[in-house]
């Protein structure tokens, strides 16, 4: 029963993150669709840049608990195997590239356009940085879930 849970929330996880990321998606169109258009809504849509993320870090930690909870329940029969050293490197890194890089730079995208000035060159960057972010955090998570379902 203990693994049964686990699995649950872990794949609960999995939805707060698949959830969070195309809501992210979805608002980041809207939002520099305007930024060209009407900056005005843009400036309405940004704050909602912050918040998608949360809903990610709540998957994410969902998932931390789950799984600690599932290795648990199968007695660690798969610590130390290459490919969970790699599944569990994988996580912290995208927890920590979404820490450094991603909120950081969501952060400077909204201050950005609610400035009173808006720098187009400076906002083009942040824009080209935000979709390398998105890039290689999908590029992760896609790698993970691989190595969890193929498990080499």
């Amino acid at each position: 029963m203990i693994f049964q849970t686990g699995l649950f929330l872990h794949m609960t996880g999995i939805i707060l993150i698949a959830g969070g990321s195309i809501g992210s998606i979805i608002t980041e169109s809207l939002f520099w669709k305007n930024v060209q258009q009407d900056l005005q809504k843009a400036k309405g849509i940004a704050p909602l840049l912050l918040k998608f993320p949360l809903v990610i870090v709540r998957g994410a930690l969902l998932m931390l608990i789950s799984g600690i909870l599932m290795l648990y329940s199968v007695n660690r029969a798969f610590w130390g195997q290459t490919w969970f050293t790699i599944k569990i490197l994988l996580f912290i890194s995208l927890v920590l590239n979404g820490r450094l890089s991603g909120r950081p730079t969501f952060i400077k995208i909204v201050q950005e356009v609610q400035a009173t000035e808006l720098r187009t060159g400076k906002l083009g960057e942040l824009k080209n940085k935000i979709r390398r972010f998105h890039f290689i955090q999908f590029t992760m998570l896609f790698m993970l879930i691989a190595l969890a379902i193929f498990k080499p």
